[in-house]
């Protein structure tokens, strides 16, 4: 068992000692880096049809923003549009203020809300 320790312990050091002149990890210099996803094309807008993720951003629904290339294209909740379409991000607090403004029109014009009153009363 100390054999397999020491043995760990010198690759580490020599993927750490190689990382050291580059400035990249040892896990990049041991060839175990994450690898980009590969795809055709370059940049192109797209518009979120149903909430989603995308470089570390929730997308919702009716938003445009700009994918890298096609391996990042999801047909499940994207659509292609023009390259003339204005980029729109739309913040969680947006959204709030959104479905507020939408209850209270709601309210205003006489319609039921979504849910039920939790009270149980008419």
């Amino acid at each position: 068992m100390t054999k397999r320790k020491s043995a760990r312990k010198k690759t580490a050091r020599a993927a750490t000692t190689a990382a050291g002149a580059s400035g990249a990890t040892a896990a990049a210099a041991a060839g175990n880096a994450p690898k980009k996803a590969a795809g055709k094309g370059g940049p192109f807008k797209v518009r979120a049809t149903q909430p989603g993720f995308y470089d570390n951003i929730r997308r919702r629904e009716g938003n445009v923003f700009t994918i890298q290339n096609e391996g990042e294209f999801s047909t499940v909740w994207m659509e292609r549009v023009s390259k003339s379409t204005p980029e729109k991000t739309t913040t969680g607090q947006e959204e709030i203020n959104r479905q507020h403004d939408e209850v209270l029109s709601d309210k205003l014009a006489g319609k039921a809300t979504s849910g039920a009153n939790p009270l149980g009363a008419e």
